[in-house]
């Protein structure tokens, strides 16, 4: 699936959000919070790597992953 944004036309839920300056320190931090709350998820330091966040598809694996095991 691609998305449709003027900002980023060629955005995937594979495009490397780090790689591409899309995803930086502050906005992870802010992402993981706005994360915990609309799916009631806990991510813990160790679940906090950037390998977690490099897409959307690595994110979306994430939060189903802690989804499930809860």
């Amino acid at each position: 699936m691609q998305a449709r944004s003027p900002q980023h036309p060629g955005l995937t839920n594979d495009t490397d959000l780090l790689d591409e300056g899309l995803l930086d320190s502050l906005m992870l931090v802010d992402l993981i919070f706005r994360l915990e709350e609309r799916y009631g998820v806990r991510l813990g330091g160790d679940q906090v790597s950037p390998g977690n966040f490099r897409s959307v598809r690595t994110i979306a694996d994430l939060v189903h992953q802690q989804d499930a095991a809860s």
